[in-house]
């Protein structure tokens, strides 16, 4: 889902942004791998690649609400 965000950014040319959650990403996962797998071994490392993916998702949607101005949350009709 990330992806699917990030691809407008592409098409208008700034990449630059996209680069920047996944080097949040990647800061953050790596240590989280670290941890996480010392203390419980593949549940950990599961446990640290959905922490790392729902962070990812969460900075380029407001990097997406704040550059487009498309609120994704559900309208109440």
């Amino acid at each position: 889902m990330s992806w699917v965000l990030a691809q407008p950014f592409l098409a208008i040319n700034q990449p630059g942004k996209v680069t920047m959650t996944q080097t949040i990403s990647f800061g953050l996962g790596i240590p989280l791998l670290f941890i996480l797998a010392k203390s419980n071994q593949l549940v950990g490392v599961a446990f640290s690649l959905l922490i790392i993916s729902i962070v990812r998702l969460l900075a380029t949607y407001i990097l997406f609400d704040i550059r487009f101005r498309i609120h994704l949350r559900k309208q109440n009709a």
